[in-house]
């Protein structure tokens, strides 16, 4: 590949299964879970949503290497899962939490929904099937970039979850990747809204908007095209206010200035003292 991938798909066949032995059990015991406030890189704060638990870096890729058996991206920083849910059951779901810093052409790929689909389905040719479950598209609600893979092995498969929400800032993108059965999607989509809302992006960085704040290079694709014309809006009206205010300042610069015209109501005549 000529260029590094910019999102990480999380591998999609998760290892379940009903019979713990000694030894996964010994592992998930040693599990450091928390449920305080964690910082992330750039010193993104995140909170842990009531109902989930997480798992820093080191645990995270333990569960994810050693007892799922998937790769594991450099630029995992921990992952949620749901509360009373035993990671190797058959119910077991959960959210990576994934930074990378901003590439180069990053602009240029991210908003390439054809492309970033076709990169995909190249990878995993002969062995699964990639399709969008909805859309992909920019959220003007919750500022992030929301991609919805789902991974299946036939067409009639239900398939597996990778839903993909990416937080933009002027350094780095923050990805929260929904990962499951298809079975747990309406958990997920439930618990989304607490869970992006749980990165609390600090004042000293600036979060993508699409049309006000942090914006794109002049270059880059527009996200469907909305951002750009927001934008359009937004600089239009600033303009015509700005002109209306100068138009103002003028017209009453000149009534200030204005001789008085108006006649007296008596006049006297000099000439007559």
């Amino acid at each position: 590949m000529s260029m590094r991938r910019i999102y990480w798909v999380f591998c999609f066949l998760i290892v379940h299964s009903t019979v713990f032995g000694t030894g996964i059990d010994s592992v998930i015991s040693h599990f450091k879970w928390q449920h305080t406030a964690q910082v992330l890189p750039e010193g993104i704060k995140m909170s842990v949503p009531a109902g989930f638990r997480y798992l820093q870096q080191q645990d995270s890729y333990t569960l994810l290497k050693e007892l799922w058996h998937n790769d594991v991206h450099n630029g995992t920083v921990g992952m949620f899962l749901p509360e009373g849910v035993n990671p190797m059951s058959n119910q077991a779901w959960g959210v990576t939490v994934t930074y990378e810093p901003i590439q180069e052409d990053f602009y240029n790929r991210i908003f390439d929904y054809d492309h970033l689909i076709a990169e995909r389905r190249a990878e995993q040719k002969g062995r699964m099937l990639v399709e969008w479950m909805v859309p992909p598209h920019y959220s003007m609600e919750d500022h992030a970039l929301h991609y919805p893979w789902i991974y299946k092995k036939s067409a009639t498969d239900k398939g597996i979850i990778n839903y993909e929400v990416v937080l933009l800032t002027d350094a780095g993108q923050l990805c929260l990747n929904f990962f499951g059965d298809y079975d747990q999607l309406n958990d997920m989509m439930k618990s989304m809204p607490d869970l992006v809302n749980s990165m609390h992006i600090h004042s000293g960085l600036r979060k993508y908007t699409g049309a006000i704040g942090f914006v794109a290079p002049r270059n880059a694709v527009g996200i469907s095209g909305i951002p750009d014309l927001l934008d359009a809006i937004y600089n239009s009206w600033l303009f015509a206010v700005v002109m209306i205010c100068m138009v103002l300042f003028v017209y009453c610069m000149q009534y200030i200035r204005r001789p008085n015209t108006s006649r007296p109501r008596v006049m006297v005549d000099a000439s007559l003292n």
